[in-house]
């Protein structure tokens, strides 16, 4: 039976995914079989968008240190994040680019990309609220 709940989980992922570039599906939990509920966010991009200009309460904006257009000239104090689902996708061996995002935003310290210093901002994670963390991968995985 949780087979087959998880390939209809899957499937609607999917389908959401490629409807739209404003909703993306991030799961926080998945059913264990121990009696703990599945618990799905679903992170809404133009939220992540606003988190990512403007912060959230009281922490930097990510627009502070990232450039997001492709082929932005000038100094970026962190890596330019346009077309980032790809590298994510492949850049840490047995992580989804949604993992490698979550793990970016909440331990930046894990996974510092060549050429650039570990000074990204290292407490999102008590700033931002599971929802927020949502939306903001949803977000950078649209760009």
């Amino acid at each position: 039976m949780r087979v087959r709940h998880m390939l209809i989980l899957v499937s609607l992922m999917l389908l959401l995914t490629s409807c739209s570039d404003k909703i993306f599906v991030w799961l926080d939990q998945v059913d264990t079989g121990a009696g703990h509920d599945e618990a799905v966010l679903v992170g809404r991009a133009d939220q992540g968008m606003v988190i990512f200009t403007q912060g959230a309460n009281g922490a930097p904006p990510c627009a502070t240190c990232h450039q997001t257009s492709a082929g932005a000239s000038g100094f970026s104090v962190g890596p330019n994040l346009s077309g980032v689902h790809d590298r994510a996708a492949n850049r840490i061996e047995g992580f989804t680019a949604e993992a490698y995002v979550e793990s970016s935003i909440l331990q930046p310290s894990d996974f510092v990309v060549s050429g650039y210093q570990n000074v990204m901002f290292p407490q999102y994670a008590e700033y931002y609220s599971p929802q927020e963390v949502a939306d903001l991968i949803a977000y950078v995985l649209s760009l």
